[in-house]
């Protein structure tokens, strides 16, 4: 919900205009890639996840729902022209020709009035969290991006920031663990439990109105050059 707040309902920001096979990668409930399906009705769209979550009754006739890894052995014979992704730290090499677009979150916390310390639990999380994503693999390079942001709770009074605020507010309430464990556990060796503490010291700060504190967002976008 906050990518379409953030960009006025667009479900994408690259100028490719046709679509043939379009995988989103991550698809959680699907509903971007079903949303895409009923826009690009000439497109045979994959909505893909590591396991099935709560899918709609209804879905496009040019959907459907796979379960598979990308990071595990590449099974499709047919190449995609168009690859979707949010919320991934992966990258995809070998799609000549093919378009790929990447939402996600610059997970370093910034400030603009002064009122999120450099000491607080905040920073010293997001320096966690970019030391283990640093230690498990490269980032996006030569690609086009397009730059917002989100407040981390509802302090902004312009109306559109604030609904943001709202929505990144109650989506890191369900998340924080999840984001903060994948990449803490795996890349710091941190246990469980340690996590946990940090995760309850970031949340008292996450939920500080009087923090102004906002994540960079960003949309990047790039075409394989042909060989």
């Amino acid at each position: 919900m906050q990518w379409q707040v953030s960009y006025d309902g667009k479900l994408l920001l690259c100028p490719k205009e046709q679509f043939r096979r379009v995988l989103d990668i991550g698809t959680g409930t699907g509903f971007w890639a079903m949303d895409f399906a009923n826009e690009h009705p000439e497109a045979d769209v994959i909505g893909l996840d590591i396991s099935r979550g709560i899918l709609p009754i209804y879905m496009p006739p040019n959907y459907e729902f796979q379960i598979d890894d990308v990071k595990e052995q590449w099974t499709w014979s047919q190449k995609f022209d168009f690859i979707h992704g949010r919320m991934l730290g992966g990258y995809f090499r070998d799609f000549p020709g093919g378009w790929l677009e990447v939402k996600d979150i610059n997970l370093m916390p910034r400030c603009d009035d002064g009122t999120l310390p450099r000491d607080s639990n905040l920073f010293a999380w997001a320096h966690e969290l970019a030391e283990a994503a640093g230690r498990m693999g490269p980032g996006f390079t030569n690609v086009e991006v397009v730059k917002h942001k989100w407040p981390m709770n509802q302090w902004a009074k312009d109306v559109k920031q604030n609904e943001l605020g709202r929505l990144s507010q109650s989506f890191f309430a369900d998340e924080l663990e999840t984001i903060s464990g994948a990449l803490l556990v795996h890349g710091l060796n941190l246990s469980h439990e340690e996590v946990a503490v940090r995760c309850t010291l970031v949340r008292r700060e996450f939920n500080d109105p009087q923090i102004h504190a906002y994540f960079p967002v960003f949309t990047a976008f790039g075409m394989k050059p042909q060989r």
